[in-house]
């Protein structure tokens, strides 16, 4: 750790010409463990992640059909499904509000007054 920031620069300035594909091929070369910081996008391309099936098309009402996380963790003997993408806005504005003790009169006044 006592030269970590003259190692790290070192590595960076060797390595930052190169692709992530070329970089992979050079560390599994040298049988050196990586990982690469991914985004969205790359998480939804990435062939590994597609293989286990931890993105799932789930049908959503407003949007269509969405890619999205699957259950995790998964078991091997439990089957798993994500039955849909999450509940509309104001879906559930009765039974929350309704709990709290509001009427569907209170609820009905605040929706049209924008509120909720």
């Amino acid at each position: 750790m006592k030269n970590y920031q003259a190692i790290d620069a070192i590595v960076s300035e060797a390595i930052s010409h190169l692709t992530l594909d070329q970089l992979r091929t050079r560390l599994h070369a040298h049988e050196v463990g990586f990982s690469p910081i991914y985004d969205a996008a790359d998480v939804f391309a990435d062939p590994h992640f597609i293989a286990r099936k931890t993105i799932v098309s789930v049908a959503d009402d407003e949007l269509g059909d969405i890619r999205m996380q699957c259950v995790v963790p998964r078991f091997s003997e439990t089957e798993v499904s994500v039955r849909s993408a999450g509940p509309a806005l104001g879906q559930h504005n009765h039974e929350t509000y309704g709990a709290l003790g509001l009427t569907a009169q209170d609820i009905e006044r605040l929706r049209a007054a924008g509120i909720i």
